[in-house]
């Protein structure tokens, strides 16, 4: 746990109940503005529709910190600790081990919602229907896409989804792996799919996580085979920060 995310914590717990009525006020418009965009970016150059602002983010933590109820240690347990705007991620690639500044991207659009820190210097962060693209930057137009598709599927389970996939994939690509059960770079079930072994052949990556609620998350990493050693290495550094939550006083947006 960072600083601030230690800082959070520790004025949330050391808090008090008095004036319960405000402090419930504070904290029900703090998840109404997040519930109201179904989204959170920090960067307000990002494209995308709707932004919560880091002033507005920061002016509800703040008042959150000296305001303390039961409600409001809920939220300090299941959202609150994915709100440090930034942090540093560990990012190995092609053997070299080091850090990179990261921006946090909260998604509550569906019950279960999910946090992932994005590294903004080399990729853009947009909405896509249903999907969260996480999307490199200066790709030219003549190779294949190199993203991270994030998708919610709320009626089935993993292991549906992996049998849906290995079938629908079938004869599609020239490798349709099943990796089965992976920890790396999340505990998640895997299928590897390749169309070929040249260097701008297509190279995919599959990962089905739980959604904790009798659904999934499906992360799709869309590369070819020349970036899967950087900008794949890269995808998985990101999707080591992935975190799934719910709140306790969710409302679907209506």
């Amino acid at each position: 746990m960072d600083n601030f995310e230690q800082k959070i914590k520790d004025s949330l717990l050391c808090g008090t109940d008095n004036s319960a009525m405000q402090k419930d006020i504070v904290y029900q418009r703090l998840i109404n503005d997040i519930n109201a965009k179904g989204y959170y970016d920090m960067k307000k150059n990002r494209p995308l529709k709707k932004v919560l602002t880091v002033a507005a983010v920061f002016i509800a933590v703040l008042a959150v910190f000296f305001t303390v109820t039961p409600t409001g240690r809920v939220l300090a347990q299941n959202i609150i600790k994915y709100f440090a705007p930034e942090k540093q991620i560990e990012n190995e690639v092609e053997g070299q081990r080091g850090f990179v500044n990261a921006d946090l991207y909260i998604n509550t659009i569906n019950k279960m919602g999910y946090a992932i820190y994005i590294d903004t210097e080399l990729y853009t962060a947009e909405k896509a229907g249903d999907a969260d693209i996480i999307k490199a930057k200066n790709i030219p137009d003549t190779y294949p896409i190199v993203q991270m598709e994030i998708t919610q599927v709320l009626n089935k389970t993993p292991n549906e989804l992996l049998t849906q996939f290995l079938s629908e994939n079938q004869g599609k690509y020239k490798t349709v792996r099943n990796d089965g059960e992976v920890t790396y770079p999340i505990k998640s079930l895997k299928i590897t799919l390749i169309k070929g072994s040249n260097s701008r052949d297509v190279y995919e990556k599959i990962f089905i996580v739980s959604n904790n609620d009798g659904g999934s998350f499906v992360i799709h990493q869309k590369l070819f085979v020349e970036a899967e050693e950087g900008h794949g290495a890269r995808f998985d550094n990101m999707l080591k920060t992935f975190e799934i939550f719910t709140s306790a006083d969710y409302k679907p947006t209506k």
